[in-house]
């Protein structure tokens, strides 16, 4: 939940964020713009980076660890194959995008996996934590337009 979170603020605050810590001395407002950038493209995995440390923990304990390692290893594929093809158009937002693409990937195999697994899993709980992400995007969506 906490992640969502995270994801949501970064997403809508990116370069607000980099423009207050960093924009400053020699750090001029177009390194902010390009910085805030990658930002963005590395907000949209955090989510799924934070389901992967979970889900990693839930194979380790059920004793079924090939699962994670095919995973892991497809991904450092899938970040090599897509920082060639978006780096060349999209410079450190294509790099930090295709890390993204990677987690997502990842935390798929691994939810997929999970569920094959027959597992429980609380839907009520994860469609919970889903809307208040979608909430927040909302409130801070049009918080921000209105702090401008």
């Amino acid at each position: 939940m906490r992640k969502a979170m995270c994801t949501v603020f970064y997403v809508v605050n990116d370069r607000d964020l980099i423009a207050i810590f960093f924009q400053q001395g020699q750090f001029t407002s177009n390194d902010a713009v390009e910085t805030a950038k990658a930002l963005f493209g590395y907000s949209f995995g955090l989510l799924a980076y934070g389901f992967i440390k979970v889900m990693t923990g839930f194979y380790y304990a059920v004793e079924r660890t090939k699962l994670p390692m095919m995973a892991s290893l497809s991904s450092i594929s899938l970040v090599f194959l897509g920082s060639y093809i978006l780096v060349e158009d999209y410079a450190q937002f294509g790099l930090a995008l295709a890390s993204s693409i990677a987690l997502s990937f990842n935390a798929t195999v691994l939810f997929i996996g999970a569920m094959r697994y027959k597992e429980h899993f609380n839907w009520k709980v994860i469609a919970k934590g889903f809307l208040a992400g979608v909430g927040a995007a909302v409130v801070a969506y049009f918080v921000q337009g209105a702090c401008k």
